[in-house]
């Protein structure tokens, strides 16, 4: 349908001076903050492609530009009465609304099951202590194997003592095998911090 068969949407505003440019100030900074908005995240996805739910950040990027759009036939529609043209707009509008909204329900619980970012600093601070228990293990069984890998022989458990109470920071040590399986276990100590004649001792 022709657009002149309609009047522009100036005429109900009596084409006073202040109103109109109420509408045509308020709507303008309005496209301009809706198109700004869109163009900072298309900077965001660029610069971060690992972020999850990538796709629900560029329909709110889409159903913003339309909104955009829509706030500029307002201020189009003042002086052209694109009516039709501004409402098919409209109708476009509404349905990326609508999907939008149906996608961000699907994924809404996923939302919710995502931690906080006290959660996360705990999670943090546990990995990080775990890495650093870690690191202190494997210094360890590096200065006991440092401390024994040149001692054979008798000398072996005096140095295989001496370097794990140095390195484990303990004062007594002692290395032993296994006698017997059955309950109490028996123990035969072969070495301890200080040189022990073999004895037979009971563990419960």
């Amino acid at each position: 349908m022709a657009s002149n068969f309609y009047i522009p949407h100036g005429h109900c505003y009596l084409w006073q001076p202040s109103l109109v440019a109420l509408h045509v100030i308020s709507n303008g900074l309005i496209v301009f903050a809706y198109f700004s908005i869109p163009a900072m995240l298309i900077y965001f996805f660029r610069q971060r492609q690992d972020l999850p739910f990538l796709n629900i950040f560029k329909l709110f990027g889409a159903f913003i530009i339309l909104c955009g759009i829509g706030h500029g036939f307002d201020i189009w529609t003042l002086w052209f009465p694109n009516y039709w043209l501004s409402g098919f707009e409209g109708a476009i509008t509404a349905a990326i609304s609508v999907y939008t909204a149906i996608v961000l329900l699907e994924i809404l619980p996923y939302f919710l099951s995502l931690k906080t970012p006290e959660k996360l600093e705990a999670v943090n601070q546990e990995l990080h202590k775990q890495i650093q228990e870690r690191q202190k293990t494997e210094e360890i069984l590096r200065a006991i194997v440092m401390g024994t890998a040149s001692v054979t022989g008798a000398d072996f458990f005096p140095a295989l003592v001496q370097n794990l109470a140095r390195c484990l920071d303990i004062p007594y040590v002692f290395v032993t095998e296994v006698v017997s399986d059955e309950q109490p276990l028996k123990l035969r100590r072969l070495f301890g911090l200080k040189m022990i004649s073999p004895i037979i001792m009971n563990m419960n």
